[in-house]
């Protein structure tokens, strides 16, 4: 009955064995030693200074990472629908599919193109 899901099971199992051994193990053994340097707050590599409201840091760090989490999921997505192209295709669906997916990327290349436009990708 549950035979299936077995491996899922003992995946799941080994993995929060192992997940609690290496946070006991690195509590355990790892040192940890505390100076003022370590005990700053820390935002993108910029050191505070002022009053909260008056300080400015600067966006492309977050431009970059949203950036590269879209162009991340796109990557992910092309793979999974490569994966399952040749079954669609078995559907009948294969011509309608394909151009979805050539729609799909002709969205993402104008946002590429938009963004290397609008200089997103230069880090001055």
């Amino acid at each position: 009955m549950f035979a299936p899901y077995l491996s899922i099971l003992v995946t799941l199992v080994f993995s929060i064995i192992l997940a609690s051994i290496l946070l006991i193990l690195a509590r355990w053994v790892g040192w940890r030693s505390s100076n003022s340097v370590k005990s700053l707050p820390f935002e993108c590599g910029n050191l505070p200074s002022g009053e909260a409201q008056k300080v400015q840091f600067s966006v492309k760090f977050y431009m970059t990472a949203l950036l590269f989490l879209i162009f991340d999921m796109e990557t992910l997505f092309v793979l999974l629908w490569a994966a399952a192209f040749q079954r669609l295709m078995e559907l009948g669906l294969g011509a309608l599919v394909f151009w979805e997916m050539m729609f799909f990327i002709g969205v993402l290349i104008a946002g590429y193109i938009y963004v290397w436009r609008r200089g997103g990708f230069e880090w001055n």
